[in-house]
């Protein structure tokens, strides 16, 4: 379902999935080099979850440009119906609240992410805590004889949080990155 307006947008969306043979890479009791071991299982599963996005631009320029605040969230659940538990690696619940700016010269964005701890796990499976990011970006087009580029510059996980990512196969031994910057120019040919 979609809405949109002059000064808002937004989408909903919701799914339900049933697989009669779901291939599961499920964590096992055994260890090799220090790393658990997985199997694949095909397992009857189900899928269901939501997603949301709304966006809305002011109507007026502020500060010689516009600013969009933005709002993301979605929630999926992945079921083992044979072992009648959960399936392996299912993402949380992750929530994103942001706001844009445009100017004529720049776009920057700033952005707040909860990520919320992930208890729904499967057999041999060690639940994730959850987390809060906070991230900023710049962005502005340099235009040479050469071509038109864009500078970039990001900065991540300005708290400096410990995140896992419950996805991931090395969660226990590799967190996410911690406070972290990026610069880049970006080419248009």
């Amino acid at each position: 379902m979609k809405t949109k307006g002059p000064a808002h947008s937004g989408r909903f969306s919701t799914f339900f999935q049933n697989y009669a043979n779901y291939i599961a890479l499920s964590p096992t009791e055994e260890f090799s080099l220090g790393l658990r071991e997985h199997h694949f299982n095909a397992v009857r599963a189900h899928w269901f979850g939501a997603e949301l996005e709304y966006q809305y631009t002011l109507p007026q320029k502020f500060l010689h440009g516009l600013w969009d605040l933005e709002f993301r969230t979605d929630w999926v659940r992945g079921l083992d119906l044979t072992r009648n538990g959960n399936l392996p690696r299912v993402t949380p619940v992750r929530a994103t609240v942001g706001v844009n700016y445009q100017h004529r010269l720049f776009r920057a964005d700033f952005e707040f992410q909860r990520v919320e701890g992930q208890g729904f796990t499967a057999t041999n499976e060690r639940a994730t805590p959850g987390f809060n990011l906070l991230n900023f970006g710049l962005e502005a087009p340099v235009t040479t004889g050469f071509g038109t580029f864009k500078a970039i510059f990001r900065a991540s996980n300005l708290l400096n949080v410990e995140a896992r990512n419950h996805v991931s196969f090395l969660k226990e031994i590799a967190p996410l990155p911690g406070r972290n910057l990026s610069i880049g120019i970006q080419a248009a040919i």
